[in-house]
């Protein structure tokens, strides 16, 4: 893992929690459904830095899977 996509991991991080923020404090949102998003994008995240840094390869196959149309 080099400093770009270390910079890049970043980078992304803080924007995906400067939108969280910006959702969570303009947009009305009941508390069970922010609850459940806040919930979803933990994981997603969790997900796409084991990803990043390549101790899990589940995104990989997964796009491989949508662009060759092995889905449906």
């Amino acid at each position: 893992m080099d400093l770009s996509s270390l910079i890049t991991i970043v980078i992304v991080l803080f924007v995906l929690g400067f939108v969280c923020y910006l959702l969570f404090t303009y947009v009305p949102v009941p508390e069970p459904i922010r609850t459940i998003i806040l919930v979803f994008l933990v994981i997603v995240v969790c997900l796409w830095l084991l990803s990043a840094i390549g101790v899990w390869h589940g995104f990989r196959g997964a796009a491989l899977m949508l662009s060759t149309g092995a889905l449906g």
